[in-house]
């Protein structure tokens, strides 16, 4: 074969010439469709990975973009038995009353929901023992003129000290006078305190936290998009507290994290109550009634029913509310009108570090 080939081509110099010219065009144009195509395979790829990402898109509230969810309980030893069934009864009852919500247990740390038990006065007492040890190790004191008659003093609104970089402990007069004041201020700087000795459980404003509190939920979101979720369950002074009938607390935390928010508190009269019942008995009440929160409101279920079957089945009716900006408070709190904080009655705005209407 090697041998007819060069024989023809030392008779036919044109047509090999022809033959190799064409041979190579044929290869250019091969190459050139195959990178004309790829964009068009890349974008297909693209856009299918874009219309995937959500897979309830059909709904603009706040919703998860995924089912099922992954839980994982932490810290067990400080919640006790009681705690935890009930946590896990609010999951089961959820998955049972709706069609599309389930949930997955996980033993990984980045589970979609995190669930934990905190034992507030634990933490805090962890914090006063670190703030006594710097007491004696990193105390500081300066003292402060004033060529008047001085009775009180604010050190962090007079600009003394900074309050996101020093703890003030405590101010006295040195010298006290009708014409000349000396105060003696100490203060332990922020970036002593070693976070290592206090069991935070993660939770960055946990001095905010008040005994009264049964639970919160917080998310992290994307838009309309939850990406994650935590539930802290907390430990009042004088112990566990569950509801024996039916896992109130634990259901609210739990419809907080898909997304619900509270309903409007009636009006509450001093001498005989809330006039009005029927919200108290929402299970999205902004506090805790055994005795009158014994399920979860239908409103609720067709709610999850419609966003997780993408519009097959159920409705989200006017009563039912969502979370604006995916601010959670407290339980008994209230987002302010501008939803960046929380305060305790509704509709109340945030100003100068106080609440007010």
């Amino acid at each position: 074969m090697n041998k007819k080939s060069k024989k023809f081509t030392k008779k036919h110099p044109v047509w090999t010439g022809i033959i190799i010219f064409l041979v190579f065009v044929f290869i250019i144009n091969l190459f050139s469709s195959n990178n004309q195509e790829q964009p068009k395979e890349n974008k297909l790829i693209k856009e299918l990975k874009i219309s995937t990402e959500d897979d309830f898109s059909m709904t603009n509230k706040l919703h998860w973009d995924h089912m099922p969810l992954t839980y994982i309980i932490k810290d067990n030893a400080n919640c006790g038995d009681l705690q935890i069934n009930k946590m896990l009864e609010a999951l089961e009852i959820l998955e049972n009353k709706t069609s599309y919500v389930k949930f997955i247990k996980s033993n990984s740390s980045s589970a979609d929901l995190i669930i934990q038990c905190v034992d507030v006065g634990a933490v805090q007492e962890s914090y006063f023992e670190e703030i006594e040890r710097l007491k004696k190790d990193k105390l500081n004191c300066i003292e402060k003129s004033y060529n008047y008659k001085k009775d009180s003093i604010s050190t962090y609104t007079e600009g003394i000290l900074n309050k996101s970089e020093q703890l003030f402990i405590n101010a006295s007069k040195k010298k006290y006078l009708d014409s000349n004041t000396i105060w003696v201020i100490c203060y332990i700087n922020i970036s002593d305190i070693s976070y290592e000795n206090i069991e935070n459980y993660g939770i960055d404003d946990w001095k905010d936290i008040s005994n009264t509190v049964l639970g919160d939920a917080r998310q992290i979101t994307e838009g309309n998009i939850i990406t994650g979720g935590k539930i802290n369950l907390y430990k009042p002074e004088n112990g566990w507290s569950v509801c024996t009938d039916f896992p109130a607390k634990e259901m609210h935390e739990l419809l907080h994290i898909l997304g619900f928010g509270h309903v409007e508190e009636p009006y509450f009269d001093p001498y005989y109550g809330y006039v009005d019942l029927e919200p108290v008995k929402d299970i999205m009440f902004p506090y805790s009634y055994c005795t009158l929160q014994k399920t979860i409101q239908q409103k609720y279920i067709s709610c999850l029913n419609y966003i997780y079957s993408n519009g097959k089945i159920g409705f989200c009716s006017e009563e039912v509310n969502f979370l604006n900006s995916g601010i959670l408070c407290f339980y008994g709190w209230y987002p302010t009108r501008d939803n960046q904080d929380c305060c305790p009655e509704p509709n109340m705005e945030f100003v100068n570090g106080y609440c007010r209407y």
